[in-house]
């Protein structure tokens, strides 16, 4: 008995901690996002004076992709820009669908790597040449298989840059579809979001998406932007962000007519683990700071749910004990459900957070799982 009473106070003691690091993340950090009221775009602005922009698309094989999305970004309704798509050596028609589209769109620009000059650097050399061969100085980047939400997309995120802020993390959203691998990919999509925009909202940015982003051509040339993260095989935009970004010189635009929607192309719960597999190799290098911090958050998070268990195992089924712990519980679900509700309302995702209790509990098994087995997959170089 006695043995049992103080394994249950160093039980309670860890997942009352747990508990509190949870709620300073929820409350502390990611309800400055979930909570910030967001200011009207200034899009029909007469005075605004907008900037030239290329808009950098790295492509491989995406003949498919491009023919249906090309024209919903070069018909973006703003003064002055380009589309630069980088083909990086492509075997399917995608050269044929380009010089199509190029013979009807004025604004659209080509540049094709040959197979011998970029065999092992991957995406990474597509868009550092696609970067240094852009006309302008605002670089806004998005995939081959991504398309605006609106035809102000590109207003949208430019309406944020000034001469201090010189990045803009926008969202990156995916398709709806059928299934509950769907509800897993977005509701993952959707926790990074609340994660990054919450940090950079705190004056501590740590990452953004290559489907969304914008920053200065001036700003990746000045930090040799080619090599930050010559070491990861995948994570690019979220290295440079992490490497260059500040609280100064970062903002976040979360409005929907700037978000970009993404083709789902995992229908297998392997492919989509594969795919996070590449996301946590370029979290490695992330700055020690960012690594502990995100670190905190995911180990609380997982070791909450076991010493729940535990303490419910070792409660020999007291009643005052499991209605304690009950509403630990309670508290912690109820805390995260308010502020993932906020944030899912502003990134147009409400419908995920009916699933949150369950996607939660799932969460918690797949990021060890991802960080522990798929380090033992070879990851192919591009992307």
């Amino acid at each position: 008995m006695i043995f049992t009473f103080y394994i249950n106070q160093f039980l309670f003691f860890f997942l009352i901690f747990c508990l509190l690091v949870q709620l300073i993340y929820f409350w502390g950090i990611f309800s400055r996002f979930a909570f910030k009221k967001e200011k009207p775009v200034k899009i029909d602005d007469k005075e605004t004076q907008w900037e030239p922009v290329s808009v950098v698309i790295c492509a491989k094989n995406e003949a498919r992709y491009l023919k249906m999305f090309l024209p919903v970004i070069l018909e973006q309704d703003y003064p002055e820009f380009e589309v630069l798509v980088v083909d990086d050596n492509s075997d399917d028609n995608l050269s044929d669908e380009l010089i199509a589209l190029k013979n009807k769109y004025s604004n659209l620009q080509v540049l094709q790597i040959s197979n011998s000059f970029n065999q092992t650097q991957g995406k990474r050399l597509a868009l550092a040449l696609g970067i240094k061969s852009a006309k302008h100085n605002l670089i806004l980047l998005t995939d081959a298989d991504c398309w605006p939400n609106s035809s102000q997309w590109i207003k949208a995120m430019v309406s944020k840059h000034t001469q201090q802020k010189r990045i803009v993390l926008g969202y990156g959203a995916y398709e709806m579809k059928k299934g509950f691998l769907d509800k897993l990919v977005r509701y993952d999509t959707l926790h990074t979001a609340i994660q990054y925009f919450s940090f950079a909202l705190i004056h501590q940015p740590y990452m953004g998406v290559g489907r969304n982003m914008l920053y200065e051509k001036s700003l990746y040339m000045q930090n040799n932007g080619y090599l930050i993260g010559s070491r990861s095989i995948s994570g690019d935009d979220d290295l440079f962000v992490n490497a260059v970004a500040t609280g100064d010189n970062t903002d976040c635009i979360y409005h929907p007519i700037a978000h970009t929607v993404s083709v789902q192309r995992n229908n297998k719960l392997s492919q989509w683990l594969f795919q996070k597999k590449r996301h946590f190799s370029a979290s490695k290098f992330y700055k020690p700071k960012n690594k502990f911090v995100l670190g905190l958050y995911w180990a609380s998070n997982c070791l909450f749910y076991f010493l729940l268990i535990l303490s419910l195992i070792f409660s020999v089924l007291k009643w005052q004990t499991i209605a304690f712990l009950l509403g630990v519980y309670i508290l912690k679900i109820a805390s995260q459900w308010i502020i993932f509700a906020k944030a899912s309302n502003k990134l147009a995702e409400n419908e995920l957070i009916k699933y949150l209790p369950l996607l939660d509990l799932i969460f918690i098994v797949l990021v060890p799982f991802l960080h522990i087995i798929l380090l033992f997959k070879k990851q192919k170089r591009w992307n």
